[in-house]
């Protein structure tokens, strides 16, 4: 192409050329990266709304795991405390056991004890023994046995048990906490 320009107003007019096109280069580069952006800030806000949501699910499980193990640890106390419970009864009866052993231990040979009752009580539990004693001395001595004895608050042999001589029928009736 054939100019009439001279050369220095060439180059001007190329460098006015070439800084408009870079302006409007730069002002379509910004219309795209916005366009850009807006177009992502919708992905945006749901990646931020979906981020709410796994964390209300995630508190929500920990506090379901939490939970269920502080309900699995109530049914293991409950458990332990049934056992607990089970094992002071095995107690008392060995308790009870033990008493019955030393009572009869304490019979001599001339007293037989044909039955014991046990009466749980609300203050005190009741022993009632029931038998046959050959003499009357040997049950008194019983009786003055089972009096020595300090786990007893009571012991009571009936008068009407020692009206006879030999072979007498009696029962005793021995309270205590035992």
């Amino acid at each position: 192409m054939l100019s009439f320009l001279p050369e220095v107003t060439k180059k001007e007019i190329i460098m006015a050329y070439r800084f408009r096109v870079g302006v409007v280069a730069s002002i379509l580069l910004s219309v795209v990266v916005l366009f850009a952006l807006a177009m992502l800030m919708p992905a945006y806000h749901l990646i931020l709304v979906e981020e709410e949501i796994v964390q209300a699910r995630e508190k929500q499980l920990s506090e379901s795991v939490v939970a269920k193990q502080i309900e699995a640890a109530e049914k293991l106390f409950s458990r332990v405390s049934e056992q607990a419970v089970l094992l002071s009864g095995f107690e008392q009866a060995s308790v009870a056991s033990d008493m019955i052993s030393r009572i009869t231990g304490l019979r001599g040979g001339d007293v037989a004890v044909e039955s014991i009752r046990f009466e749980p009580g609300d203050e005190h539990n009741t022993l009632i023994l029931r038998g046959v004693a050959v003499y009357r001395d040997a049950l008194l001595v019983f009786k003055e046995r089972l009096v020595a004895l300090d786990d007893f608050n009571e012991v009571v042999l009936p008068i009407k048990d020692l009206a006879r001589d030999r072979d007498l029928e009696f029962t005793i009736t021995i309270q205590g906490d035992f």
